[in-house]
């Protein structure tokens, strides 16, 4: 009785071969590095909520989006985020809804004394191209 590597044996090589390429690829394209401040980001929720909390007071994103609701699991891995090396600050867009319109909301903040501070906050309805609109809330 042979045993399924030893029936199968052909395939071996090929599949070690693709893993290997695959996992030097993955380390070598700096994707490590995205999936890691990705995962970063999800566990600072506080973050994307302070964020939607400035959004929600602004007029004129309340005249062109509405209230906007929380951020559901998917909105943070749509969108792209960057941390600094040191990890203490940030660069994220993420997709926003809110009544009216739906658009993207692009962070840049620093953590200073373990609570993040905005140094900008926009939303921006990106599509369709006439309802195109950019409300800067911190610059």
């Amino acid at each position: 009785m042979n045993t399924w590597i030893h029936n199968n044996r052909v395939w071996l090589f090929p599949a070690v071969f693709i893993l290997v390429v695959g996992t030097g690829w993955f380390f070598v394209s700096g994707m490590n590095k995205v999936v890691a401040d990705m995962g970063h980001a999800y566990s600072e929720p506080e973050l994307y909520e302070q964020a939607v909390a400035q959004l929600n007071t602004n007029e004129q994103v309340l005249a062109l989006f509405g209230p906007i609701g929380e951020l559901d699991n998917l909105a943070i891995l749509e969108g792209e985020t960057s941390y600094s090396k040191m990890r203490d600050s940030i660069t994220s867009s993420v997709r926003i809804v809110g009544d009216k319109a739906k658009g993207r909301c692009d962070i840049r903040a620093h953590k200073s004394n373990g609570t993040w501070q905005f140094d900008f906050l926009q939303a921006r309805i990106k599509s369709p191209p006439e309802s195109k609109a950019t409300v800067i809330v911190i610059d």
